[in-house]
């Protein structure tokens, strides 16, 4: 697609459980949501390994849409 033209990019992103706030399990609030909360199930994601999140991750794309020109125009009105 990117031969034709296309803007078409991968993932930009980790997958969620390789985000920091899993990692350190430094989440929100008092209880540091959701790695303390009591009905959580207890997981060490810096040990985790989730083999379909990659398998997705290598085979997702998205494509930006020219969309800023279109919006700059009507702002303005």
């Amino acid at each position: 697609m990117v031969a034709e033209g296309v803007p078409v990019y991968g993932v930009q992103w980790p997958e969620m459980y390789r985000e920091r706030a899993y990692v350190e399990r430094n989440g929100f609030g008092s209880l540091k949501y959701p790695v303390n909360d009591p009905s959580a199930r207890e997981i060490d994601y810096s040990k985790f390994d989730c083999k379909n999140a990659q398998c997705l991750s290598s085979r997702t794309q998205y494509i930006l849409k020219p969309i800023w020109k279109f919006m700059l125009q009507h702002s303005k009105k």
